[in-house]
């Protein structure tokens, strides 16, 4: 098997030789390190990163104003004062001008915050005092809102309320019943009101507002809150492993038939005076959470007689007490101690099963010879082998073959 004359043989397909004019070795891989320094015993090249540039020590004049700030030479990516892009030097240049420098392959780059020269300017706005001041009632004329540009960036604004002044007026207001009344009443009803300004210090005053909240008709506000029966877990009253009494006490006018499941054991009654919208509550009264004395079921995965040959099973079935489970669980059945209510120890009542581990013939490379022949059961990569194989190449390894490799070359496997 040979290639014509002044070609090599880079490679074998289909039983034949795969030539070429030329051979290169070079490093093409890796785009992040071109430069070869050698080749290994795969002969696979040795590539290394190019050397990049370092910067040499300058001085720079931000501003061109004479101001100058001298930078030693450092390597390739060193960040100037770093070591942070937050980082600036302290010398303010010009107006507000800040700057810190990169070394990129060789070269500074400035990267600058500010201004050398800024010139701000400056905008108005002008809003009615009575939307400045809230909607107050009484107020008169216009508040002046003046923003004005930084050279660091954004803007500071400023404010002019002298020319606010007083008048007096009568203002329509509404408030909603919950606002004003509480946080029982419904919040949707609205009361009508009127806020009455009087100016004691003149027109360019301070108003007094005053109102007639104490005489609005009010009669629209209803109390949204109801005298009721409020229910909750026995556990969540700190009662775990508790339920509600067969036979609870009377609780009329209310009932236990809405409090919920039976694990709603603890009720307080709540009383409402609709004269003022407030309410009085007679506290949680656990007495009728007894324990639940049902037996309960756990799990936990078994544990295989030969771990490293065995593993617990995964499909999973309905297990007629424990519900869905999974072949692999041990279930636990556990009578309760009714003087505390806890679990007593669990009697294993269904064993977990355990499958055999599956394990594969792993290549970890050639050993560097061939064969004459193939094994009469060879070993093949991909392939399924034993329990006893994999425990065998644990600390060793077994050869083994690829299908259809002409060559036959040996391979070291584990059973893993």
């Amino acid at each position: 098997m040979k290639c014509p004359s002044g070609e090599y043989m880079v490679g074998i397909e289909n039983g034949g030789p795969i030539c070429a004019d030329e051979i290169e070795v070079k490093c093409d891989a890796d785009i992040t390190k071109p430069i070869m320094i050698g080749i290994d015993a795969s002969g696979t090249p040795i590539c290394i990163p190019a050397p990049s540039a370092s910067c040499p020590t300058t001085s720079f004049d931000p501003c061109v104003n004479g101001n100058v700030i001298s930078i030693s030479g450092a390597t390739d990516g060193t960040l100037k004062p770093g070591p942070s892009t937050s980082n600036f030097y302290a010398t303010v240049f010009g107006d507000c001008r800040k700057v810190r420098y990169k070394c990129n392959a060789g070269t500074w780059s400035e990267y600058a915050t500010g201004f050398c020269s800024f010139t701000p300017t400056s905008s108005t706005t002008h809003q009615t005092c009575k939307s400045y001041y809230g909607n107050q009632c009484g107020r008169t004329n216009n508040v002046h809102i003046t923003s004005t540009t930084l050279c660091t960036g954004g803007s500071s604004s400023s404010v002019d309320t002298t020319s606010c002044g007083c008048q007096i007026d009568t203002c329509p207001k509404t408030v909603s019943c919950r606002t004003l009344l509480g946080p029982y009443y419904t919040n949707g009803p609205i009361v009508s009101y009127n806020e009455f300004s009087t100016c004691p210090g003149g027109p360019t005053g301070v108003p007094t507002v005053t109102n007639d909240l104490a005489t609005a008709d009010k009669s629209m506000c209803t109390c949204a809150e109801s005298s009721r029966a409020i229910f909750a877990t026995c556990e969540s009253k700190g009662l775990p492993g508790h339920i509600r009494s067969a036979t609870p006490s009377n609780i009329a006018p209310y009932s236990w038939a809405s409090a919920g499941g039976p694990t709603y054991g603890a009720v307080n009654i709540r009383t409402v005076n609709p004269a003022n919208c407030t309410y009085t509550d007679s506290g949680w009264d656990t007495s009728n959470c007894v324990c639940d004395t049902t037996p309960q079921y756990t799990k936990t995965t078994t544990i295989c007689a030969n771990p490293v040959c065995k593993t617990p099973k995964t499909t999973t079935y309905t297990h007629a007490f424990f519900g869905p489970a999974q072949k692999g669980w041990d279930i636990y059945k556990h009578t309760i101690d009714p003087a505390t209510c806890t679990l007593n120890p669990g009697t294993l009542i269904t064993p977990g099963q355990c499958d055999d581990k599956t394990f594969l013939w792993v290549s970890i490379g050639t050993n560097g010879s061939t064969a004459t022949t193939l094994p009469t059961d060879p070993n093949f990569p991909g392939t399924t082998c034993t329990c006893n194989e994999h425990i065998a190449t644990t600390s060793g390894t077994q050869s083994c073959f690829y299908p259809g490799d002409p060559s036959k070359t040996i391979y070291n496997c584990k059973c893993q």
